[in-house]
């Protein structure tokens, strides 16, 4: 119900998660003509690292206890890979088709868990995603527009963007948002050092300064989702991602002047639809599956 606390509170958390994603969407746009995306990334990580110490002041290493190790290090290293293939699709394409290719990831997600989980393939999946697929194509329109580089990229990073958000989701069950948060953040830093190391330069006393802010909001975003997946149902929260494309539309206009074509938005709106069909019907099913079998007579 929308009217519990803890949905609610999940669904201002996913709104805050949207929000805050865009900000820094902007401000890493901004920073990657003079960084290198995936040195971005690295230094994301580092501040927001910085940014979580003083929970280790107040609460010692008990945010790091977990069983669940192994699964953590996998997260961020899915982590890692979404987000420098991401920025660097960022730095190609306008904002508004950015966010309208992430809600490609939840679609991949299915098709993934169906390959690799041999979840059931139900008619009503094989119709969303074509559905949502047929979205992404209006988006990128391949045979009517050049389909750029940025773009083929932002699926790339939804793709393994799908795979993050189940092993989020699967965490979630057992992990405070506040473990997640910190594995992800520490585990990420040697993994995006590594790739960073070819395009590296040293960034001016002003650049670090908006890599301290980006760091800053990761570990903002991050708490935010992971608490509203933890606190709201899937469907909720799937619902208010319509947001993002409305925040980056609006920070692309204002910041630089770009108007989402038509196609971005009648593209992003239809994968939408097909994602929250998909999350509405796959609630009801675990709901049902749930319920004690009916008496017979």
């Amino acid at each position: 119900m929308a009217n519990n606390p803890g949905t609610v509170r999940g669904m201002a958390s996913m709104l805050t998660s949207g929000f805050f994603i865009y900000i820094q969407l902007a401000c890493i746009r901004y920073m990657s003509g003079e960084v290198h995306p995936f040195e971005i990334v690295f230094f994301r990580g580092v501040f927001g690292a910085l940014v979580l110490l003083p929970v280790f002041w107040r609460q010692g290493f008990e945010p790091m206890r977990s069983q669940r190790r192994g699964m953590h290090l996998m997260r961020a290293g899915l982590h890692a890979v979404t987000l420098m293939v991401g920025f660097y699709a960022l730095s190609l394409i306008p904002l508004a088709d950015f966010a309208a290719l992430t809600f490609t990831a939840p679609l991949f997600g299915t098709l993934l868990a169906w390959i690799l989980l041999r979840e059931p393939f139900r008619p009503t999946r094989v119709a969303t995603l074509v559905v949502g697929f047929i979205g992404a194509w209006i988006v990128i329109r391949p045979g009517f527009a050049e389909v750029s580089a940025g773009a083929v990229m932002m699926l790339g990073s939804s793709f393994v963007s799908g795979a993050l958000a189940t092993t989020t989701k699967s965490l979630s069950r057992t992990e405070s948002s506040l473990t997640i948060t910190i594995y992800a953040s520490f585990a990420m830093i040697p993994y995006t050092l590594v790739a960073s190391i070819p395009f590296w330069t040293w960034p001016s006393l002003t650049a670090l300064g908006w890599l301290a802010l980006i760091g800053a909001l990761g570990s903002v975003i991050q708490l935010t989702y992971a608490q509203a997946m933890r606190d709201a149902d899937a469907t909720l929260v799937l619902s208010l991602e319509f947001f993002k494309l409305i925040w980056a539309s609006l920070l692309g206009f204002l910041v630089w002047r770009e108007i989402p074509a038509i196609w971005t938005i009648l593209g992003g709106l239809t994968i939408f639809v097909a994602v929250t069909s998909l999350a509405a019907h796959e609630s009801r099913s675990s709901r049902l599956a749930a319920l004690p079998p009916a008496e017979t007579p």
